[in-house]
């Protein structure tokens, strides 16, 4: 792929993400994530935190996926304390696409959250097939590959 291609697909993605952008009352499907708010109006940015060491003190921005939205919600509720701006929102499968697209071609990690201080480093490749399990039979922790990394 050209760079030209490489920034005609980020623009692109750009377009998509402001056309799907979620509300607050979005469901996930099943998975949830925070992004920041001004009020009641979603500004795009999705949370991201340096939570993957690489060693020699290089960290990887890494998105989080929550399976439930009780997770997320406890999730938020320990960022609020600082960070009130970060709210809860639900994907439905076209912008989880984006967040995954956007994973892959920024270089980021992902991981799912287990609880509000724990996660497990997942593979983008792997998450529909995840999600799907999760809507079938409930979250459940023992669905995630266990060859995956702790965050």
């Amino acid at each position: 792929m050209t760079t030209s291609q490489q920034q005609l697909d980020i623009e692109q993605l750009r377009t998509k993400w402001a056309e799907l952008l979620p509300s607050l009352e979005e469901k996930g499907a099943p998975f949830y994530t925070l992004m920041k708010f001004n009020d009641d109006k979603n500004l795009g940015e999705i949370f991201a935190y340096p939570g993957v060491s690489f060693g020699f003190d290089v960290h990887v921005l890494t998105v989080t996926l929550f399976p439930t939205e009780e997770i997320a919600r406890q999730s938020e509720a320990l960022l609020n304390k600082s960070n009130p701006e970060w709210r809860v929102v639900g994907l439905n499968d076209e912008f989880l696409e984006l967040v995954l697209h956007l994973v892959r071609a920024q270089g980021l990690k992902l991981s799912i959250s287990l609880n509000p201080n724990d996660a497990v480093v997942y593979a983008t490749a792997k998450v529909k097939e995840l999600g799907a399990a999760i809507m079938e039979k409930g979250w459940n922790e023992d669905l995630l590959d266990r060859a995956e990394q702790k965050a």
